[in-house]
């Protein structure tokens, strides 16, 4: 069972190129969507921005192109939803520290 779900579950990193390249790419396009909308102010509306259009494609290509030929829909689902939530408290929880970073200069 274990080589049956490390084939399907576990992709090779070349295997995951062009999918990771939507969903970095529309994480990138939002952001600078944003960022030309609204200058550099409200730096956190930009990474909330951008994770809220980013992370359910992400975690859509990535569950159920995954976990789909091995469980269920509806677990397949569960598990999606988990993901989108922790991801989301996650960003949240690190998202004072876009100040912390920005305001320290840097020095050649």
């Amino acid at each position: 069972m274990s080589s049956y779900l490390t084939f399907y579950i576990v992709p090779k990193a070349e295997d995951s190129k062009p999918l990771d390249l939507i969903c970095y790419s529309r994480n990138t396009h939002i952001y600078h969507r944003y960022t030309l909308k609204f200058g550099n102010k409200h730096k956190w509306g930009r990474v909330l921005a951008s994770n809220g259009v980013s992370v359910p494609i992400d975690n859509f290509i990535f569950c159920y192109g995954a976990f789909s030929f091995v469980y269920s829909q509806a677990v397949v689902f569960q598990i999606f939803m988990f993901n989108i939530i922790l991801k989301y408290i996650l960003s949240l929880v690190i998202l004072p520290l876009i100040y912390i970073h920005s305001n320290k200069s840097i020095k050649a």
